[in-house]
């Protein structure tokens, strides 16, 4: 079995931003799971 990469807590990412403009604006589904997921890692965007 394959394990999924994570990112380690407490790190930070880089992320282009045509990333965050294609998961629309903060009352979208998926913003708001990015959102959650980097929050609840502690990760610097």
């Amino acid at each position: 079995m394959v394990s999924k990469p994570e990112i380690p807590r407490d790190s930070t990412a880089i992320i282009d931003s045509s990333v965050l403009i294609s998961m629309g604006g903060p009352a979208n589904e998926q913003y708001q799971a990015f959102e959650q997921f980097v929050t609840d890692r502690n990760l610097t965007v």
